[in-house]
């Protein structure tokens, strides 16, 4: 590295010498920390205090502390997982999984195969998760590891860009804070790139303050293909790169040096931003058009976010302080810059990073999830508030020597509070009850649903990625008509949930819509009270959001339409069934395709059967296992057909809800063509439409058809009817 005379006095004038000892953290600088080399151990606090603490900070002692974190950050990520996550992440996680794997399918990163859309904000965080579809291992747990590996990362990396500005103590009390936070853990294993988007930065800023500009360079870029709102924490960045060379004094070293920073991130994100941009056809993230609004309407909304995070993490009062630190930071910034112009420098980038996020988090109104966007940059916005205690402490110890204990210690009770407010704030992660409904659904509707059938729906991730139908997002985020719809005043309702389209949504004709079932009884997001929406709607079934796990005995189907009535005593938990029936599944109305089978022409080998002009056959509970039902011997046309047996099912409540109650087959007086297990737990005492479809090839066209259900008497079995399109 090519150094001037000149600019090596301005280091000796800037920082002590390598046997000088700080006088506050008790640790000596080094002649340039930002060149990798590590301050060594002085004398510092003195006395007994001063030789525990350096004992405890020691090597030995930094194993022992980094295996203590882990071992926290894992005991908290299993308490998360046993007690809220279930084994699911967030629904929106599944969005993005939905993606990487249609790509592995080979449709492209698109959220719908043969469809162009970019439903996702966190592209280096997706191309991860093609990883475990490529592989064919389990989507959550590789998630969970990914965040675990972030989270660990973060945490030592926030230490050491710290350790040279608050000393090694207070750099492992930040670091313990970020591990006692169980925002922290908690976002880095739900499923989003949340915990993940820091990292980079972190790698990007340690490389730039060692001057590795190349590698910087890089790992900025990797923050921008993970979030490419992390410009604003990459422009700080840069302009501590610039100051830095310039500090060299040599026209021709600063141009170079800035020139191995820059061209890593133009060329590697420019080349991301121009593709994606020539792929899907829109400069920003569909998600971007589908969320962010005028900030003039937006920022009010911003600014609650920001103040109401910052009090439920208990930090309010700690943050307001350490912007009164900074601003005497700022007013003395002269005296500070000549003895710790590194430092300063360094604590200045940092800050103005955290700041910048958190102002652009004001203009586009903050975000629906409790604290994310807060957690994208949260090691950043830590370390910016602690700085400038440790700057205005060691102001203080140059100007009274005596006082540099009492600065010492004022700093590490600090980092005390901070540590403590984070570690005993209340959080509100809510539960994974209602992912584990949509999880149930999806099983069911992959069970039921015809091939080809369209599904539209406001929890596009589990819904679409485990049913593995075609889907409608009705909140836009990965459907670009609703999200360019011109919605007033956006930004200053709900985030992310201010843009639908009903009308457009049913004029698509999707065979089935799944939403919030609303306390009157009506479909939400605005159908219930769409007249083409009832006209070609019914209701098929209404799931249970009050459970953990994930299960067909959770939904609840119908055949016949319930009362209004019955739907809001569902609604409420006081309905015939248990439970807390919030989510309701609506199916198109196609009756007068449907030809009904004839009663009569059914048979049956249950002893003493007599046909009945009401329904096809009664079994009642504890019959001999046998074909309850075969028939009606019919020949159908070529192609395609789909068909429902409708049958109402006693309670088996003894029985194991996993184990067949029946299983229901199309034979050709060949083979069976198709066939469905009917469970115990889908018997409740109530009537339900069971979809079937089945293909007659040419040949097969001549030879007569026949529909068996073939029960084992463990619940009283109606078969109602049959009907075929």
């Amino acid at each position: 590295m090519i150094t001037t005379a000149r600019s090596q006095a301005t280091e000796q004038r800037s920082a002590p010498s390598a046997s000088e000892e700080h006088p506050v953290s008790g640790l000596s600088s080094a002649t340039h920390a930002g060149e990798g080399n590590t301050p060594t151990r002085g004398r510092g606090f003195s006395a007994a205090p001063s030789r525990a603490l350096a004992a405890l900070v020691s090597v030995p002692g930094h194993w022992a502390l980094a295996a203590l974190a882990l071992g926290i950050l894992v005991y908290r990520v299993a308490s998360f997982e046993r007690d809220l996550m279930y084994g699911f992440l967030v629904d929106d996680a599944y969005i993005s999984a939905r993606h990487a794997l249609n790509f592995v399918h080979g449709f492209g990163l698109n959220f719908n195969p043969h469809q162009r859309v970019e439903g996702y904000t966190n592209f280096l965080f997706t191309a991860l998760m093609i990883l475990p579809h490529w592989l064919d291992l389990p989507l959550e747990p590789f998630v969970r590891a990914v965040g675990t590996l972030a989270a660990v990362g973060s945490v030592a990396l926030a230490v050491s860009l710290a350790r040279p500005i608050l000393g090694r103590a207070c750099a492992l009390l930040l670091g313990a804070a970020l591990v006692l936070d169980p925002r922290f853990v908690f976002f880095a294993v739900w499923g989003l790139e949340t915990g993940f988007a820091c990292l980079p930065c972190l790698v990007g800023y340690f490389l730039l303050f060692r001057r590795r500009y190349a590698l910087a360079g890089i790992a900025f870029a990797a923050a921008l293909l993970t979030r490419m709102d992390l410009a604003v924490v990459v422009a700080p960045a840069v302009a501590f790169a610039i100051f830095d060379l310039i500090r060299l004094r040599q026209a021709s070293a600063t141009l170079r040096g800035l020139a191995r920073f820059v061209v890593p991130i133009v060329a590697i994100f420019g080349t991301y931003f121009l593709a994606r941009w020539y792929y899907y056809g829109w400069f920003l993230p569909n998600t971007f058009y589908a969320k962010v609004g005028s900030p003039s309407h937006a920022w009010h909304r911003g600014v609650n976010y920001v103040r109401d995070c910052l009090e439920t993490m208990g930090l309010a009062s700690l943050s307001r302080a350490s912007v009164v630190a900074w601003a005497a930071c700022l007013l003395l910034c002269v005296p500070i810059a000549r003895r710790l112009e590194a430092e300063f420098a360094r604590a200045l980038s940092l800050t103005t990073a955290a700041v910048f996020y958190l102002l652009y988090t004001v203009m586009v109104g903050g975000d629906h999830f409790q604290e994310r966007f807060i957690y994208h940059v949260f090691p950043l916005i830590l370390i910016g508030c602690l700085v400038p205690w440790a700057l205005l402490a060691r102001l203080v110890s140059s100007w009274l020597p005596r006082a540099h204990a009492l600065a010492g210690a004022s700093l590490a009770l600090v980092c005390c509070l901070f540590a403590r407010a984070l570690a005993r704030a209340p959080h509100h992660f809510g539960q994974a009850h209602a992912v584990g409904a949509w999880m149930s659904l999806a099983q069911y509707l992959k069970q039921h649903a015809p091939p080809g059938a369209v599904l539209a729906t406001d929890a596009a991730g589990v819904l679409p990625y485990y049913s593995g139908l075609r889907t409608i997002d009705i909140l836009g985020l990965a459907d670009p008509v609703i999200a360019h719809r011109e919605v007033p005043n956006l930004g200053s309702g709900v985030a992310g949930h201010e843009k639908s389209d009903p009308e457009y949504v049913v004029s698509r004709k999707p065979e089935y819509i799944a939403t919030w079932l609303d306390p009157d009884g009506f479909a939400g997001r605005g159908f219930g009270h769409l007249a083409s929406f009832q006209e070609q709607y019914k209701l098929a079934a209404l799931v249970r959001i009050d459970l953990p796990n994930a299960s067909l005995e959770r939904v609840l189907p119908f055949a016949v339409q319930p009362k209004r009535s019955e739907l809001i005593a569902l609604h409420d938990g006081h309905g015939n069934v248990p439970g807390l029936y919030q989510w309701a599944l609506y199916v198109r109305r196609e009756e007068l395709d449907y030809r009904y089978m004839d009663v009569r022409d059914f048979r049956s080998n249950l002893p003493g059967f007599q046909p009945n002009p009401n329904y096809i056959v009664f079994a009642p509970k504890g019959h001999v296992p046998a074909h309850i039902m075969y028939g009606p011997f019919v020949k159908f046309n070529e192609g395609e057909h789909l068909g429902y047996v409708t049958i109402k099912t006693g309670p088996a409540d003894d029985v194991d809800p996993r184990q067949r109650l029946c299983g229901f087959d199309v034979f050709n007086g060949e083979r069976t063509i198709t066939e469905m297990p009917i469970l115990v737990g889908e018997a409740r005492g109530t009537t339900a439409d069971f979809p079937f479809v089945f293909h007659v090839t040419a040949e097969e066209s001549t030879k007569p058809y026949e529909f068996r259900l073939y029960c084992w008497g463990l619940a009283d079995v109606t078969v109602e009817s049959v009907s075929v399109r």
